[in-house]
């Protein structure tokens, strides 16, 4: 009899239905299985069918088969990250519908297949981070809606499909940084109503949709830092009422649109360093009262052009940032507006004209104008060009005794 159990035990072990032992090399806790940085080649046999979490990463698996996880159908982690996948198989994930974190970060994939999470509709968390990935499929998050992770950071992105998160209305993290992204489309976060972090930074954007925020009305994190942003649209978080930080440092804006934070009145961190501004409109920062720190430094900011929010930018805790007037670079909290002439360039006034310089035959007319319309001030530039002009006239032919130009008698 105790030979008989021992069998069955044996064959048990074998077939992974216990974790008595663990499956080697692999050390095991409970209902998880930790398989990592154990130089793995392969997925090891006979891991427990009841595994719920299996970590497999800093391995050197360069391939994985269709079927290695198709007994794991309790499996609810699974952690593939820092290994050396190029790609992955039609129907991996087919029978692992409980999962809920999925992390292929650090490998050398290129693609994913289309069908990859389509039974995973439980999923959470998807990393997908730190790759080499081109192009994503247009459904490969469509059965994904309980997802609230989402980390594509790193890769070699440069669109998106338009309906990419398109049923994804419990996200509330998206990381796309560190991509080739140009534009984004204006729907691709329309779904996304309880997103709270949104990162694009170091990518190569020229411009943003002006409905790309207009339904994430919790939002409180945005960067935005390292691309090529040259204008910011006027709405662009007109419906970001929660907003708490946003970071625009290091892109090509000259200007910024009066009513852009107009709704953002618990704002506390704005950075817009390191672009091309030279001041700042007068409304900017007029409802933003809960602001802590700003930093607007290596910037051609002109003190003078910033008379205006200069006394708002007093009573803000932090101010980073320097203007510059009169050959002089100073703290742009520091500096005393009343020394501020704004230079006015002088404009020329309309024509004159006079009257032809002769009764009769050929003359001159001569227009005249003046450097009042307005005159320069305070070191602005005098009008450019001539005070007056002159045209030849030409009347009725003169008579002798009439002309004002006869010749005199001989």
């Amino acid at each position: 009899m105790l030979t008989t159990v021992t069998v069955i035990l044996f064959i048990s072990l074998l077939k992974g239905h216990l974790v008595i032992g663990c499956v080697i090399p692999c050390a095991c806790s409970g209902r998880a299985v930790d398989c990592s940085s154990k130089n793995l080649t392969e997925i090891p046999p006979n891991i427990p069918s009841n595994t719920t979490e299996l970590n497999l990463s800093g391995n050197n698996l360069t391939s994985l088969l269709p079927n290695d996880f198709s007994d794991l159908t309790s499996l609810m982690r699974l952690k593939l990250n820092d290994n050396n996948l190029e790609s992955l198989p039609d129907g991996l994930l087919s029978t692992n519908t409980k999962l809920q974190s999925l992390d292929l970060s650090g490998n050398n994939l290129i693609s994913v297949p289309e069908n990859l999470l389509s039974m995973t509709t439980d999923l959470r968390v998807l990393q997908l981070s730190d790759n080499n990935i081109i192009s994503l499929p247009d459904g490969l998050l469509s059965t994904t809606t309980n997802l609230n992770s989402l980390k594509l950071n790193d890769n070699n992105l440069e669109s998106l499909p338009d309906g990419l998160l398109s049923t994804n209305t419990k996200l509330q993290s998206l990381d796309l940084s560190g991509n080739n992204l140009i534009s984004v489309p204006e729907n691709l976060l329309s779904m996304t109503t309880d997103l709270r972090v949104l990162y694009l930074q170091n990518n190569k954007l020229e411009s943003l949709p002006e409905g790309l925020l207009s339904t994430t009305t919790v939002l409180q994190l945005i960067y935005l830092q390292n691309n090529k942003l040259e204008s910011l649209p006027e709405g662009l978080l007109s419906t970001t009422t929660v907003l708490q930080l946003i970071i625009l440092q290091n892109n090509k804006l000259e200007s910024l649109p009066e009513g852009l934070l107009s709704t953002t009145t618990v704002l506390q961190v704005i950075d817009v360093s390191d672009n091309n501004i030279e001041s700042l409109p007068e409304g900017l920062l007029s409802t933003t009262t809960s602001l802590q720190f700003m930093n607007i430094s290596v910037n051609p900011l002109k003190c003078c052009l910033m008379k205006n929010v200069t006394k708002r930018l007093t009573t803000i805790d932090f101010v980073l940032g320097s203007c510059e007037d009169f050959n002089t670079t100073t703290e742009i909290k520091s500096f005393n507006t009343s020394d501020c002439k704004i230079p006015v360039d002088g404009g020329w006034s309309i024509w004159s004209n006079s009257s032809c310089s002769v009764s009769c035959g050929n003359g001159v007319i001569t227009k005249t104008r003046t450097c009042d319309n307005p005159t320069p001030s305070d070191g602005g530039l005098n009008c450019i060009g001539s005070e007056t002009e002159t045209s030849f006239c030409n009347l009725r032919k003169c008579h002798s005794k009439s002309c004002s130009h006869s010749k005199k008698a001989r």
